[in-house]
């Protein structure tokens, strides 16, 4: 649901959860990218909608256990009656160190 919020909301957050996770805790994200129609409809807005791998970045000093980039059709449709494609990418992560790294 991040992509409901603003590009700085959703930093927030995320910097807030990992600096919330207690060593050895588990981060679990899903999130639409750029990469998809969601995105490439509306490029002008303000919601979160990161650059690939951006994830992989913010946990680089999380052990990551899972990650993966995932295509999915939505419900709503292009106007040629295809369904809209977004691309997301899941992660989990493992926090090691007693701090996080601020970005």
């Amino acid at each position: 649901m991040l992509h409901h919020l603003s590009r700085e909301e959703a930093m927030s957050l995320i910097t807030q959860m990992q600096k919330h996770t207690n060593k050895d805790g588990l981060n679990v994200i899903t999130i639409f990218t750029k990469n998809g129609d969601f995105y490439r409809k509306n490029p002008d807005t303000d919601k979160f909608y990161p650059e690939k791998d951006v994830l992989k970045k913010l946990y680089a000093n999380w052990e990551v256990l899972e990650y993966e980039e995932i295509e999915s059709q939505t419900w709503i449709k292009r106007p040629d009656g295809n369904p809209m494609i977004n691309m997301s990418e899941k992660l989990i992560a493992q926090k090691k160190e007693y701090y996080s790294k601020k970005y």
